[in-house]
């Protein structure tokens, strides 16, 4: 009830001043006029004819401006205490009930918009004008400056006002950086999604597409590839590559048959009325909230920031409660295709694994620009979580996710321990279970586990990095091997039990960061740790960076090696081997460089 108060308030407060001054104005002259003649003014304007006065007449032409700015005063003031009203009744009518709020949303915001461009471009000349007669009656003079801003702000206001309601008509086009992908290119893939659409009555999607941001989602909007002149039309099932890396199977599908609960009902076309309106009502905030007016010029625009404002406040809360419910519904739908602890196990892994996702672009950007290319963003994205999951205390990690919502482009989520408690998911199943990534993840449900497409998808990531201008790509880079080298051998090293350790790897990390500095890229050293055969023999890679490195170098990689051995406060017998081993082989190389040298200077 306060906002309403506050927003009548703002409405009102033009159209009273408008009143005020005309009435006051008037009630003067009828005064003078009365003691004058025993007649008021207007009573004289009326006989005018009848008069026949030459400056009667003049004054009465005058004053009839003034009777306007009363009268119209008063209509601006009727017109803003209906339009507020109006939206609390169509608010209340529509409550959380997703058909009724797309049926009235859309006419209540298009007819609130366009009455509100006429309200404030009028107020806006009631205002001027007010102030043209008060300033002229009571002091004899005008400041034509202030008045003028006034009535520039209220046409731009206005103008604003009415471009952006035209924009409520058009279709939501989401751009997305992605591919589309074929039954050809991932056949399980469609099989899975085929079956789940059987089981839970739903509609397969027109589309599906795959990108490495790390979400899921389901839209009827056109979705525009870009790279693509056509969007897609119908329905988009959108899957993350990064994230089918992070989930098993049953924790794809069961997100999967949440997107498509969407489909299964009128959820998607309830997104697709609303949607448009819905922005288009925040932009139309946003747009007159920041235009570069100030002073008397945003005068006019206070009245439009008060009822958008109120309006857009009484349907967010709607559109809440709605998406909330419409979450929570769709969550059956995803427990059905695969189970409700799967589900749920995939929302807590989505929300803390999504959040090294910056972590990953950030490197990714850094190494670009040194011409360092990383040709799978997708299995860089795993390679780089798994540590800082596995090392990191699971306690933490799920308290910190509990109260997050999952993102989405179109919608909002409830927290996620609402939705574990909906699905009747304990938080202490979720923690025996575990975060790590599976033996068995989803990507092997893409045609040769997903490679190929995921180089696709990191090149037109490049290429969109590249053509925004965030990063520069050198043509020439130069070329460091040592670094990748120096990787190879320390990850041997932390293999020398038999396994690599999460917090080995940090620990690795943090020494080669200090002791190589920025040439250290931490996304390429857990790529080698995660994929470096078990059976890898360091000795060629040694001898060769012995050769070709200086003696510096050379004692660098060692005490890298070393530092990494002591680090746990011990030297196992197994880990001093091979640092013996390596050590060798480097001085083998070295000692083979120099003497091929001394014989090549000798012919």
């Amino acid at each position: 009830m306060s906002n309403l108060l506050r927003t009548l308030g703002f409405l009102l407060a033009i159209p009273v001043v408008g009143y005020l001054v005309s009435a006051g104005i008037l009630w003067d002259l009828n005064n003078d006029a009365t003691a004058a003649s025993g007649q008021t003014f207007e009573t004289l304007c009326e006989r005018r004819v009848e008069i026949n006065n030459a400056d009667l007449n003049t004054a009465c032409g005058e004053i009839a401006s003034i009777q306007v700015l009363k009268t119209v005063s008063l209509w601006c003031g009727l017109i803003g205490v209906a339009l507020p009203l109006l939206a609390f009744l169509g608010a209340k009518y529509a409550g959380n009930n997703r058909d009724r709020l797309a049926q009235v949303f859309r006419p209540l915001v298009a007819m609130t918009v366009a009455v509100l461009a006429g309200l404030v471009l009028v107020e806006a000349g009631v205002l001027a004008f007010a102030a043209y007669e008060g300033e002229s009656y009571l002091v004899g003079r005008v400041h034509f400056v202030i008045i003028g801003g006034v009535a520039l702000g209220g046409l731009f206001a206005a103008f604003q006002l009415a471009a952006s309601a035209f924009s409520f008509a058009k279709a939501v086009t989401l751009p997305v950086i992605g591919q589309r992908i074929t039954k050809e290119q991932a056949p399980k893939l469609f099989t899975e999604i085929d079956e789940t659409a059987r089981r839970l009555g739903a509609r397969t999607p027109d589309n599906v597409v795959v990108g490495l941001e790390p979400t899921f989602y389901a839209t009827s909007a056109e979705v525009q590839l870009v790279g693509e002149q056509t969007p897609l039309k119908g329905e988009t099932l959108f899957i993350s590559a990064s994230l089918a890396r992070i989930l098993n199977r049953d924790e794809l599908m069961s997100v999967v048959g949440h997107e498509l609960g969407h489909f299964s009902g009128q959820d998607t076309a309830y997104s697709l009325r609303f949607a448009p309106v819905y922005r288009g009502l925040g932009t139309s905030l946003q747009a007159v909230a920041t235009a570069d007016d100030e002073g008397s010029m945003g005068l006019a625009k206070l009245p439009a920031l008060a009822l958008l404002g109120y309006v857009y406040g009484l349907f967010q809360e709607s559109e809440a409660g709605v998406s909330r419910d419409r979450e929570l519904a769709a969550d059956q739908a995803g427990a059905k295709a695969g189970s409700a602890f799967a589900l749920g196990s995939a929302l807590c892994k989505i929300c803390v694994y999504s959040e090294l996702w910056n972590k990953v672009q950030q490197q990714n950007v850094a190494a670009l620009a040194e011409g360092q290319i990383t040709h799978n963003l997708s299995r860089a994205f795993a390679d780089c979580a798994r540590f800082d999951v596995e090392a990191a205390s699971i306690d933490k990690l799920l308290a910190a996710v509990l109260d997050v919502s999952v993102a989405h482009p179109t919608d909002s989520h409830p927290p996620v321990s609402k939705r574990l408690d909906a699905l009747r998911v304990t938080v202490d199943q979720v923690r025996t279970a575990g975060l790590s990534l599976p033996a068995e993840p989803a990507i092997e449900l893409f045609q040769n586990g997903g490679a190929e497409l995921e180089h696709a998808l990191t090149d037109l990531q490049h290429r969109v990095l590249v053509a925004f201008g965030h990063v520069v790509i050198p043509t020439d880079p130069p070329k460091n091997y040592t670094a990748r080298a120096v990787y190879e051998l320390i990850a041997c090293l932390i293999r020398a039990d038999g396994k690599i350790e999460a917090s080995e790897v940090l620990t690795a990390e943090d020494i080669c960061q200090r002791m190589l500095g920025n040439r250290f890229r931490s996304l390429d050293f857990r790529e080698v740790c995660t994929h470096q055969r078990n059976d890898y023999d360091p000795t060629p890679l040694a001898k060769a960076v012995g050769s070709s490195v200086t003696a510096d170098s050379r004692e660098t990689v060692m005490a890298c090696l070393r530092a990494v051995a002591e680090a746990d406060g011990e030297v196992a017998p197994r880990e001093a081997a091979l640092i013996a081993r390596i050590e060798q082989a480097m001085s083998e190389g070295a000692a083979d460089a120099a003497q091929n040298a001394g014989t090549s200077e000798s012919a």
